[in-house]
């Protein structure tokens, strides 16, 4: 049977500890953070990272998002930051908007776009961050549904939806029921993808 923590009720280093050893073990995770529920892995696990494609039926060349909690883990993956993405990064992270980027030699292959590019996402939530610092990792960061579906900020539900398919699920507060913004950041000015929780006016950056 799939363990389930709370963090309404469990002890927050005992989920985090718990949470950090499904991860470095492989597993994948149904977790909050500051937008919606996600399904997550350690990002730099290949197999784990296809487990979630196959979890969600999702296209392989759809590429996924990772979470990060600090510039020098994005500069690990990332050799050009613009002077938009910069401006971006001060203002709104940490916060609900992810960024693409123009990915280094170093990110592994299924995690890149078709053109080599990536997204990053440095969340506004404590639980996320702390297991990101426990892990050392990027963490995946994808919507808990199946693709084309829906997805649910309802834990009962997505209970019932992946019980059977990922080693955890962690219940906690979420801020809102829409993603985050996307934008690429790759071309000159900056082009908004994906319009979610937080609107963005470059005029003002």
């Amino acid at each position: 049977m799939t363990n389930t923590f709370s963090l309404l009720s469990d002890n927050l280093n005992d989920v985090i500890n718990s949470t950090s050893s499904v991860l470095n073990n492989g597993g994948v995770i149904i977790y909050p953070t500051d937008t919606i529920y996600g399904i997550g892995c350690n990002a730099l696990n290949s197999k784990s990272v296809d487990k979630i494609f196959t979890i969600k039926e999702r296209d392989s060349s759809k590429p996924m998002l990772m979470l990060i909690n600090n510039q020098q883990m994005l500069s690990n993956f990332v050799d050009d930051i613009s002077i938009y993405a910069n401006k971006i990064i001060t203002k709104y992270w940490p916060g609900s908007v992810t960024l693409i980027f123009q990915a280094n030699k170093s990110v592994p292959k299924n995690l890149l776009s078709e053109d080599g590019k990536i997204a990053f996402r440095w969340t506004n939530n404590l639980f996320c961050n702390s297991i990101i610092e426990a892990t050392g990792n990027p963490l995946i960061s994808t919507s808990a549904n199946i693709s084309g579906q829906n997805s649910s900020n309802n834990f009962s539900e997505l209970l019932k939806l992946f019980s059977s398919k990922v080693d955890l699920l962690i219940e906690g507060p979420t801020n809102s029921n829409i993603s985050s913004t996307i934008i690429d950041t790759t071309i000159s000015p900056p082009k908004i993808l994906r319009q979610g929780d937080l609107f963005i006016d470059f005029e003002l950056l």
